[in-house]
């Protein structure tokens, strides 16, 4: 089989690819640049932008399953971000139904849902709509542990400061997956040729605070934690990024945090018939 993964560059994406070539799979990297991890391999790589016209034949041409890792990670005016990964998400959808892919799985995330108020699950819900459950495959993540994405940022920022802020009372439940038994899981649903919507999360989770205890144990740091007025920083925020002022934590980061829910993933994870690495 033949697979092509948009957002290839990208924490996700470059994972995914790599467990994918492992498996002696054949892989078409879809990025902006060319990924670095692609010196050596057998994978193939395509130019590929959220905001482009699709050539289905040049871009997917011999595809068997296409896997959309790709999203803006930069948001800055509400409309044009939605518009880019949204219509991102169908152009490629449209490319793949054009060039007779088989199967097409949405990377989509746990912070997908009405209540959303982040830009990010907000943009992930509305790409979600644009699929056919009956056809294609959405996979929802929990916060993705590796070193890479968010919870390189968290970790990161825990080593430099020890400091944790608790926005909205700090009793959010967690979800981790990591990337490998997210890759997995996703490989896995593939063969099984899975459709409809999959929620790949620890099903039990764990607080904010436990969360942030246990990245304290493995870097061997003691978080301090830090009670905070979540409104108030959120418009705090707000006015800072307006000036341009970029800061460890965003108003993204904190509107995510606000609407944070615990999803059901246990029935996923069963006809998955995987048992997800506990953090």
């Amino acid at each position: 089989m033949r697979f092509a993964v948009s957002g290839a560059s990208g924490f996700i994406g470059s994972r995914l690819c790599a467990a994918l070539l492992k498996k002696e799979k054949n892989v078409v990297a879809l990025s902006r640049r060319e990924p670095s991890w692609l010196a050596g391999s057998k994978a193939l790589w395509k130019k590929y932008d959220l905001t482009d016209e699709l050539d289905a034949g040049a871009l997917l041409a011999g595809v068997d399953v296409v896997i959309h890792c790709a999203h803006s990670q930069a948001p800055d005016e509400s409309a044009r971000y939605l518009a880019q990964n949204v219509e991102g998400a169908r152009r490629i959808k449209v490319a793949a139904e054009k060039a007779g892919v088989k199967q097409f799985v949405y990377i989509s995330s746990i912070s997908s849902h009405p209540a959303a108020e982040s830009l990010y699950g907000r943009s992930k819900l509305s790409a979600e709509r644009l699929m056919d459950p009956a056809r294609d495959l959405i996979v929802r993540p929990g916060l993705v542990v590796g070193d890479g994405g968010i919870f390189a940022r968290m970790s990161g920022s825990l080593a430099k400061t020890r400091i944790v802020p608790l926005f909205f009372g700090g009793a959010q439940v967690i979800q981790p997956v990591w990337i490998e038994d997210l890759c997995s899981g996703i490989m896995i649903a593939v063969e099984k040729k899975m459709t409809g919507t999959l929620n790949i999360a620890d099903p039990d989770g764990m607080s904010y605070r436990d969360f942030f205890r246990a990245i304290g144990r493995r870097m061997g740091v003691e978080p301090v934690f830090v009670p905070l007025p979540g409104a108030v920083a959120l418009m705090c925020l707000k006015l800072t990024e307006t000036l341009g002022i970029k800061l460890p934590v965003t108003s993204e980061n904190l509107l995510g945090l606000k609407a944070m829910i615990k999803f059901e993933s246990a029935p996923d994870l069963a006809r998955l018939g995987i048992l997800l690495k506990r953090f």
